[in-house]
This record gives structure tokens, sequence and C-alpha cells, in this order.
């Protein structure tokens, strides 16, 4: 959808929009941190998951790479328990900014005024 300009040419290129647009979403929100820890538990899903098709490969097959198994569940397992950790405090901090900052967490959008008092 979109709306055209009655006069005048806008001086915001699409850089200049994608960087307001990212400093809004970013700075104001815990979101993307719910969504960090969130993907976090998705990579550990998928990491239990690999991990067991890794073994049974192993054990079925026995032509992986000698160590390579054995690391790389560590290292998938690991990685979504740091993105939990970072997601986790981030919030934490996140919602002591927002709480100590003096924000208000929702605006009025209309003021409707009622004849009756």
């Amino acid at each position: 959808m979109s709306i055209e300009r009655k006069r005048g040419k806008s001086n915001y290129t699409t850089k200049a929009l994608t960087r307001l647009w990212l400093n809004g979403v970013l700075n104001f929100s815990i979101h993307p941190l719910r969504v960090a820890t969130k993907f976090g538990f998705f990579v550990i899903i998928v990491g239990v998951l690999a991990a067991i098709i890794l073994l049974i490969q192993r054990l079925v097959s026995g032509t992986s790479v000698l160590g390579w198994t054995s690391l790389m569940i560590p290292i998938i397992a690991f990685s979504g328990v740091q993105l939990i950790s970072v997601g986790v405090i981030g919030e934490y901090l996140g919602s002591m900014y927002i709480s100590k900052s003096g924000i208000p967490r929702a605006t009025i959008k209309k003021i409707v005024d009622n004849e009756d008092g």
C-alpha cells in the first residue's frame, strides 16, 4: 500500500529509513531479546535431534570422520545455551531499563468525552 505525496520529495533514503526503523525496533523493545531466547530453545531442540541422528549414523554406518560427531554435538548444544543466556540476561536488563526510565508502557490513543460524567 503506497500513499503518494501531494507535494515535494522525501529527503530520506532507503538506508536512512532502514536505520530509523531498526533504531525504533531495537532500542525501545525487549522483543528482539525474546526472539533470541526462543531461537536458543529452537537451537537446543535441533541440537538434540542432530545428536540423536549423528549418534545413530555413527553407530550404524561408522563412516563419519573420527571425532566429528563428538565435537559437533557439544558445539550445537552450547550454542543454544549461549543464545538462551544472552536472551535472558538481556531481557532482565531491558526490563530494568524500561522500569527505571519512567517511559510509560502504554499511551492513550484517543480520549472520549462522556457527557454523563
